[in-house]
């Protein structure tokens, strides 16, 4: 018995002869663990959060940070350098804040350093690191129902970058 799926790919009409059944095994095996899983007693290792995807789905909690003011920084990886770089540029050259405080958490240290380096590079601007850890909680929901919420604390580091128009004095000792 031949299926045919129809799939539009680069706007054409493609049909693909499927001739296994390997979706609806792949699906019927799923729900076949789930039951097993729910008939079965469960040990204490099993009930882990990180490991168990079956009883457990990992969801995102917002970092825990302290009201932003104008001029504080959040660094991610997924944000625009350049973007960085502009609102830096009004904050300090338009709107004449003489410091900005650049934050990066875990993987965002690298471009939190790399913007404060272009930043000191190009416009001559007076950095003053520090560095942190951080407190991050991990919340894993329940998707069965005789397991309860979970909540995991790991430690990630930070870094603090105050970067600060050059003053007179600053600029003649470099």
């Amino acid at each position: 018995m031949s299926k045919n799926k129809k799939i539009n790919k680069e706007k054409k009409d493609i049909i693909v002869d499927d001739d296994d059944d390997d979706d609806i095994d792949e699906l019927m095996e799923g729900l076949e663990d789930d039951e097993e899983l729910n008939d079965k007693e469960v040990e204490e290792e099993d009930l882990d959060p990180t490991f168990n995807s079956h009883l457990y789905s990992y969801m995102r909690r917002a970092v825990q940070r302290p009201h932003t003011k104008k001029n504080d920084i959040y660094i991610t990886n997924n944000g625009n350098f350049i973007y960085y770089v502009k609102r830096i540029k009004k904050l300090m050259f338009i709107e004449n804040i003489q410091e900005v405080n650049i934050h990066g958490l875990g993987a965002a240290i690298m471009s939190a350093i790399k913007l404060s380096l272009y930043l000191q590079r190009r416009f001559d601007m007076v950095l003053s690191p520090t560095t942190s850890t951080e407190i991050i909680i991990d919340q894993y929901e329940p998707n069965v129902d005789y397991v309860d919420p979970v909540s995991k604390t790991r430690h990630c580091s930070a870094i603090h970058i105050n970067v600060k128009k050059p003053t007179t004095t600053t600029a003649s000792t470099q």
